[in-house]
């Protein structure tokens, strides 16, 4: 009996190193991700009960780290009881919890403590996935069904790249048996949350929304979508002022305001490559809103959710959420072509002000080149009279001016012949460039059509 009793003790001391070891191995792997101090949280927290119609009495509220504690309490809490003891009206009146923050988790903190991060995925029953999807640099998105208790949930992790658009990290646990659908979100910075939530709480579908995760996610991705087509139209404002600065464009309408960039070529210049490099991250961002479009598209085809997410749509929402993933797909495939078209847009004017800045610096070394072509003659006339070789007196002036003007002349004519050989050979030399390029887009074209 002692040595059972001895033996059980050990077990239990076993197991709770275990567990000891295992909460500080997940601490140190959320330990790279960068988060509010201990004890400090701004997290909006939202949640109609299942037992609940009504989303008044539960309008959602910014809660601090104790706040916070207490809400997810209480959804733990109404949760439970109402599994327990009220299924029937869980089928009809299912929960939605949402818990939005802001910070991306590297140069912009989470708005959340480490442990009170752990606590919300704990409670609201997370995969522990998030975690990666929170340190992912270049985004995920995936889906994949968990059994826990022998009971079915759709699970949705999504993050967009780490780039200056959007920056949107979204986890989703559906329940099947219950209908109930948990939410956990950060945005990068507070104001676009604020936007995000609007979007979400104010939506004419927001009963559907609330039950259905593909709903959901629409919403959000076309939260992305808005904020890069709105990054794209700024940068295209900027190209378009470059086109007018250089004559390039053809949008000849005096009506059209457009914001004029300093009349400065380096300085255009230097727009110009900023402009580029934003695009390069606008591009990349679209990109990944057109595969993230296409997997929910795919998520909805898919034999084995379908079912799950059908279940709580009639059919004219639901085919009004594919019809929306079709446009939204389309649309955005549309954008990418515009994002591809403005770089090279912005590649012509970067080489055609690089051509204006060497021209006028050609220009001014001509000039130059003239004002010595006119001097150095005089200059070397004078010093040859001053060596004391010739005899000087009243009159050597007027062999001065007799032996400086010709010398002079056919110097000046000299340096015009080859300067204007020169521009003719750089203009040939370019001419050939132009030739070449386009035999080789010939080529290439014919190669394609083969």
């Amino acid at each position: 009996m002692a040595l059972d009793m001895a033996s059980s003790s050990q077990e239990k001391r076993i197991s709770t190193f275990q567990e000891v070891e295992l909460s500080t191995r997940e601490r140190k792997k959320a330990s790279d991700i960068a988060f509010f101090e201990d004890g400090k949280a701004d997290l909006f927290c939202y949640s109609i009960p299942q037992n609940h119609t009504s989303t008044s009495k539960f309008a959602g509220k910014w809660c601090n780290h104790s706040e916070t504690i207490q809400f997810l309490h209480r959804v733990s809490s109404q949760g439970g009881s109402t599994i327990s003891n009220e299924k029937d009206k869980i089928l009809e009146n299912p929960s939605f919890t949402l818990i939005a923050g802001y910070g991306n988790g590297t140069l912009h903190k989470l708005s959340v403590d480490c442990e009170l991060f752990e606590q919300i995925i704990t409670t609201l029953q997370l995969p522990d996935k998030i975690r990666r999807a929170v340190r992912s640099v270049h985004g995920v998105c995936g889906r994949f069904v968990e059994y826990r208790d022998d009971k079915k949930s759709l699970l949705i992790l999504f993050s967009t790249p780490k780039a200056p658009v959007r920056e949107i990290i979204c986890a989703v646990r559906y329940d099947v048996a219950t209908s109930s659908l948990t939410c956990l979100v950060f945005d990068a910075l507070r104001p676009e949350l604020e936007q995000l939530l609007d979007a979400i709480l104010r939506s004419s579908l927001f009963k559907l929304v609330r039950q259905n995760p593909l709903a959901l996610m629409t919403i959000i991705m076309q939260q992305c979508g808005l904020t890069s087509e709105e990054k794209r139209k700024g940068l295209d404002d900027n190209i378009l002022s470059a086109e007018f600065m250089t004559k390039s464009t053809p949008w000849n309408d005096p009506n059209i305001a457009v914001v004029q960039n300093p009349n400065n070529f380096y300085e255009a210049t230097s727009i110009l490559h900023l402009s580029y490099n934003n695009l390069i991250f606008v591009h990349h961002a679209i990109n990944f809103e057109i595969n993230t479009w296409r997997h929910l598209r795919t998520m909805a085809d898919d034999q084995r959710i379908k079912p799950l997410l059908k279940a709580r749509a009639s059919d004219d929402e639901w085919h009004s959420i594919l019809d929306e993933i079709d446009f939204e797909l389309g649309h955005t495939t549309c954008r990418r072509g515009q994002a591809e078209c403005l770089k090279e847009r912005t590649t012509i004017q970067i080489n055609v002000m690089n051509n204006l800045i060497a021209h006028r610096t050609t220009s001014q070394t001509n000039l130059i080149a003239l004002l010595a072509l006119v001097f150095a003659p005089a200059s070397l006339t004078a010093s040859i009279f001053s060596a004391g070789i010739f005899e000087i007196n009243e009159r050597s002036w007027v062999s001065y001016v007799a032996s400086t003007i010709p010398v002079t002349f056919t110097t000046v004519a000299i340096g015009l012949i080859f300067l204007e050989r020169q521009r003719v050979a750089q203009t040939l030399q370019g001419l050939r460039g132009m030739a070449k390029g386009s035999e080789k887009k010939t080529i290439t074209g014919s190669f394609k059509s083969v």
